[in-house]
């Protein structure tokens, strides 16, 4: 069901997510939906926790990966594999920007399980060392998640690593670094 509500939002977009469709591209029955599923919502915002623990799994490997030392060169690495995980399939993309835009209720809850990515940045030793307390986990997060919306809207006339780049700066400036 998560597949197919992907693949939906990314053909038709998030009105076009119903438990027909999502039936119909599944060949499964409405009974299977409803012992899994409450409603809808809930099953794009499984597909935004699936997503969300993606990047949680991707960015603590790119943050603990050692060829990067700058800070910079580091937050760049975790930037660019986390655009990587949304990018790479395109209806991740799609789900992203439906939901942060989408219709009420699920901007509240987009911005309550992107609250997630603080509470793992929170948790790694490292940034907190680097100057990360909950507010600036917040504003990292919160900014982020904007900007790479924006960008993926098209609001943004820069191409993806410079959008890493400035995430990555985003990132090491909140904590009290120097970026260049």
């Amino acid at each position: 069901m998560i597949d197919a509500a992907l693949t939906i939002v990314h053909e038709r977009g998030v009105s076009a997510v119903g438990v027909r469709s999502l039936c119909a591209r599944t060949h499964l029955n409405q009974r299977y939906f409803y012992e899994s599923f409450d409603a809808v919502e809930d099953v794009l915002l499984a597909a935004l926790d699936s997503i969300i623990d993606e990047l949680v799994a991707a960015g603590a490997v790119a943050l603990h990966d050692r060829t990067y030392r700058a800070r910079v060169a580091r937050a760049r690495h975790v930037m660019s594999t986390a655009l990587g995980v949304i990018l790479d399939d395109p209806r991740k993309a799609s789900l992203l920007g439906a939901l942060s835009a989408g219709p009420a209720p699920l901007p509240r809850q987009f911005r309550r399980r992107i609250g997630r990515l603080t509470e793992a940045i929170l948790a790694e030793r490292e940034t907190v060392a680097h100057g990360f307390d909950r507010s600036t986990a917040i504003y990292v997060t919160a900014g982020s998640t904007q900007l790479t919306t924006a960008w993926l809207a098209g609001e943004l006339d820069i191409d993806r690593d410079e959008l890493a780049d400035r995430l990555a700066r985003l990132a090491v400036g909140a904590a009290g670094h120097r970026t260049r």
